[in-house]
């Protein structure tokens, strides 16, 4: 009997916790409808649009057919860009190929994405049925060259690398969250702001040392990688720009996630359910590109996307700095709000107390 009040007060407990609740009966469902998108939508590609760019430079009565062939294509999403910027489209991912058409009347070039080579065969074909009955080509071996824009060593372990960082990033945040619930929780918390200590100063040491562990972790990522796997960046000085970014992202998580619930149980299932979710959505669970169109535009909003992206940069997609300001100033940003926005909500909570 004293076995089921114990259990009864338990469940009682929890009914109360409405954060916790949430995270327990509430997310598997929401998790279940989302996830079960994502695989629909993986397994079914036929449903997704291969984004093509085509540089017409002959700009002849055959290159205009294809183009129109090409946008006939209910597979296929066809854009117009010079050389240059098709080419930098695809090296960033933000385009599956290229489609060249030299001006000189030589054989149509094909620059794909080599991170994506299921897909870049599946529009090959696609393209190729287009450029036959549009005689751009000449009867040599082959229907166009392919270039693999962007193409590594061969070490192909380099595509998982990005998001093993953001897995190592993503476990620093959620350890340093629930350990601002563990001090409020065992009065830690107060017992520091009766110390003579400025709270900025109580917060910002909590912020360096999830900053340096970030750091630690990651950096141990990095060299482990470099020596033991051969995959090493292409850019130390993107690197370098890089990591704080992302790490800065996650500590301004760590307050959010640390402000959201009044239980060590409610901010770690509030914590991890969150990061899982930032996760399939930035690309660290599945491809971005595996995404059902829809789902896209909230990958936006998860520092996981923007991390992935700078990584990707650094380590095989050859990014410039320039390229890097992007990425590495959305995770900036994203880390000041977080961090903020938490920081808001763990004032209100002290007035509260």
């Amino acid at each position: 009997m004293n076995a089921i009040w114990i259990a009864l007060k338990d469940l009682k407990l929890l009914a109360r916790d409405r954060v916790a609740l949430f995270w327990v009966l509430g997310f598997p469902l929401l998790f279940a409808g989302l996830f079960g998108e994502v695989i629909a939508s993986a397994s079914a590609p036929a449903d997704r649009k291969s984004q093509l760019v085509v540089v017409d430079e002959q700009r002849s009565a055959a290159s205009a057919q294809l183009v129109t062939a090409l946008k006939a294509q209910t597979a296929l999403e066809v854009s117009h860009a010079d050389l240059a910027t098709a080419r930098a489209h695809v090296r960033r991912g933000d385009r599956l190929a290229f489609l060249r058409l030299p001006d000189e009347g030589g054989k149509p070039q094909l620059g794909v994405d080599w991170t994506r080579a299921s897909e870049a065969d599946a529009l090959s074909r696609s393209v190729a049925a287009a450029v036959a009955p549009a005689a751009v080509a000449p009867s040599r071996d082959g229907m166009f060259d392919v270039e693999r824009v962007g193409a590594s060593a061969g070490n192909l372990r380099v595509l998982a690398f990005p998001a093993a960082l953001l897995w190592c990033l993503m476990a620093c945040a959620a350890t340093f969250a629930v350990s601002l619930a563990a001090e409020r929780s065992a009065g830690t918390e107060l017992r520091l702001r009766a110390a003579p200590v400025s709270r900025a100063t109580l917060l910002g040491g909590k912020a360096l040392a999830c900053l340096l562990a970030c750091l630690a972790g990651t950096g141990l990522l990095v060299f482990l990688g470099w020596v033991a796997l051969d995959i090493g960046p292409q850019s130390l000085w993107g690197l370098a720009l890089a990591l704080p970014s992302a790490c800065v992202a996650f500590v301004g998580l760590v307050f959010l996630f640390g402000s959201v619930g009044g239980s060590e149980q409610a901010v770690a299932g509030a914590g991890w359910a969150s990061l899982i979710v930032l996760a399939m959505l930035g690309g660290a669970m599945v491809p971005l590109s595996a995404l059902p169109q829809w789902l896209v535009p909230a990958s936006h909003l998860s520092p996981v996307k923007w991390g992935i992206v700078a990584f990707e940069g650094v380590y095989f997609r050859g990014f410039a700095i320039s390229d890097l300001l992007l990425p590495c100033g959305v995770l900036v940003g994203m880390g000041a709000v977080a961090g903020l926005v938490g920081l808001s909500l763990m004032t209100r909570r002290h007035a509260r107390a």
